[in-house]
């Protein structure tokens, strides 16, 4: 206890009595120990907390980047300034590091101009999805310019020009049809025998010597085109073709001898048919059995008949052979024949044509017949 609290005391309540002095005293003390002790452990923890506050702080300033540039752009943009030496007297070439190979990004390249002999080329490249390894960015690096010489140059924009290549249109490919088998079978087919007579034999009773057979030759005398023939032939067929013979077969419709010829397209002159293509054609006449023959025609006799094939001509002067080129004049009127099958445009052998001496003529007569010349005046 202090004297200045002694002195406190005795004025404000006196003197204490003797017996009672040493118990004041005592009591005194012990309260007045209890009020002059100050708590510590609240000193410490502010002291504390203040010391790692200002560790904080610290940490954080240590951490922000010194020179970030902004270009209100995303964060993840990276900032390369260079200084380079390729400058004089205010004239920049700036200088391209090592590309950044970025997907989806851009790269932007200024060039500060300056009035001295550098330049600060400042390169910003704004990454996408993928950035560049560490191996290929690029730091800052600055140059100074150690050359003492002085010169003046003007440095020249040239615009490059833009040409604009004019697309070359070429012609699709020309590519052939390809061939269509368009051939179809007779539900009867006759063998040629060994002895055969014409019709005409047949019914007169003369030649019955078992050599009938259409005649070989190149027909009857020439008379003068029918130009107005061909032209109306040409204009209801289905199509004008140069076709080869590669098979004869000998059939019969409705009692009636006819022809079944698969042909294979050589040449297209009209119509819808293309070079290749393999078709059926149906003609009047030619051999059938003797005895079948004779079911239908009851003037008809000869003995032996089963020996025999009797030939109908159906206007047929020359006779066709396999392997042979012929024009045909052919129309897809099926009436009474297979389906798919192709018939004569004109009734008989007068569409079917066979070059002769420099010209075609019609395997029912010379007096039908064109040139090439007029074949070509049709197509055009």
């Amino acid at each position: 206890m202090t004297e200045k609290d002694k002195k406190r005391i005795t004025k404000a309540l006196g003197i204490p009595e003797p017996d009672r002095k040493k118990e004041f005293t005592e009591e005194f003390a012990r309260r007045s120990e209890g009020m002059q002790k100050k708590p510590i452990k609240p000193i410490i923890m502010r002291i504390t907390a203040a010391a790692a506050m200002l560790a904080v702080c610290i940490g954080a300033l240590t951490l922000f980047p010194k020179h970030k540039t902004d270009f209100g752009g995303d964060d993840d943009i990276e900032v390369i300034e260079t200084t380079t030496d390729h400058s004089v007297d205010g004239a920049i070439v700036p200088h391209t590091t090592s590309p950044v190979n970025t997907e989806g990004g851009v790269t932007v390249t200024t060039a500060a101009m300056t009035s001295g002999k550098t330049g600060t080329a400042v390169t910003t490249a704004q990454n996408g999805t993928t950035k560049a390894p560490a191996s290929q960015r690029t730091t800052a690096a600055k140059t100074t310019e150690s050359r003492s010489e002085s010169r003046t140059t003007t440095a020249e924009h040239h615009e490059a020009e833009t040409t604009t290549a004019e697309p070359i249109v070429q012609d699709p490919p020309v590519t052939a049809a390809p061939p269509r088998d368009l051939t179809v079978s007779p539900d009867v087919t006759y063998t040629v025998r060994d002895n055969t007579i014409t019709e005409e034999e047949l019914l007169t009773g003369k030649g019955s010597d078992g050599i009938g057979a259409p005649p070989k030759g190149d027909g009857d005398p020439p008379i003068s085109p029918n130009d107005q023939k061909i032209q109306h032939m040409f204009d209801i067929s289905y199509a004008v073709i140069l076709a080869k013979v590669d098979k004869m077969v000998y059939t019969s419709i409705d009692r009636q001898a006819v022809t079944a010829e698969d042909i294979t397209v050589e040449a297209v002159y009209g119509g819808s048919l293309n070079t290749g293509d393999r078709l059926t054609v149906f003609l009047r006449g030619g051999y059938m059995p003797a005895e079948e023959y004779m079911k239908y025609n009851r003037r008809a006799h000869i003995d032996n008949a089963e020996d025999y094939s009797v030939y109908i001509s159906a206007g047929c002067r020359m006779a066709q052979e396999e392997g042979e080129s012929y024009i045909f004049f052919v129309s897809d009127d099926d009436s009474g024949l297979p389906d798919g099958a192709f018939s004569p445009a004109e009734d008989g052998y007068c569409s079917v044509f066979i070059k002769r001496n420099g010209k075609y003529i019609s395997l029912a007569g010379e007096e039908l017949s064109f040139t090439e010349e007029q074949l070509a005046r049709l197509q055009g």
